[in-house]
């Protein structure tokens, strides 16, 4: 995750958390989403605790909940979707967006979810996190929203968390070291050493054991096994 390192003060900075599913689940979404808002809710309440949240409004289908800073809401957005990843009866989408009106920021964050599939994070452009791209987050332009307060496009990105988890894997086996050696470096070396002692050592000539001299010699009783 991002740290708080520059962090925006913003007036209004709303994450938007929203049942989602496919399209072949809006049905069983709808004639459960007061169970689902329920633990939804439930799942919400710890996350309070944890983090510095000016206040949670609950709507029909999720909950809006306002933060201070800007980093402090994308690093509880990607908090909360792990949290979810334990949770198979439904998914959620996550939006987040900021406005100087209270009212005009929520409708449009309520316009961004629709960008957001099941477990993802989208933000507006009012926000600037998609600037902050690394091996471990990247961000995707996939729309646009009109902002009510100024008339203008806004461009919407998701947090690309395939790329992430792919960079991670990665990683994993390219950053490991012995020494001053990478380990994907090591293990081939290993491996062509391995294969060039084999060829290149003398071969040893075994001795004859107990088996091969009694088929030599067929049990033979006038053969002198002790001699042998």
């Amino acid at each position: 995750m991002f740290t708080n390192e520059t962090s925006n003060m913003k007036s209004h900075i709303y994450v938007y958390i929203q049942l989602s599913g496919s399209e072949n689940d809006n049905s069983h979404l709808e004639d459960n989403s007061s169970s689902f808002i329920r633990q939804l809710g439930n799942i919400l309440m710890p996350f309070t605790e944890t983090w510095e949240i000016s206040y949670i409004e609950q709507r029909e289908r999720g909950f809006f909940v306002q933060f201070k800073h800007e980093i402090d809401a994308l690093n509880f957005s990607l908090s909360f979707l792990e949290r979810m990843k334990k949770t198979n009866d439904f998914g959620v989408g996550v939006a987040i967006h900021c406005g100087d009106d209270v009212l005009s920021a929520q409708r449009e964050n309520e316009k961004l979810i629709s960008f957001a599939g099941p477990n993802e994070v989208v933000v507006s452009e009012t926000l600037n996190l998609h600037e902050s791209q690394d091996s471990h987050h990247k961000w995707k332009k996939v729309g646009e929203i009109k902002s009510e307060e100024t008339g203008n496009d806004l461009d919407v990105f998701v947090h690309d968390t395939f790329s992430e988890t792919q960079n991670q894997d990665e990683d994993i086996f390219k950053n490991l070291t012995i020494g001053n050696l990478k380990l994907e470096f090591v293990v081939p070396l290993v491996i062509l050493v391995c294969v060039g002692l084999f060829f290149l050592l003398p071969k040893e000539e075994l001795e004859p054991t107990i088996a091969v001299w009694m088929m030599e010699n067929k049990g033979s009783s006038n053969d002198d096994f002790w001699a042998w």
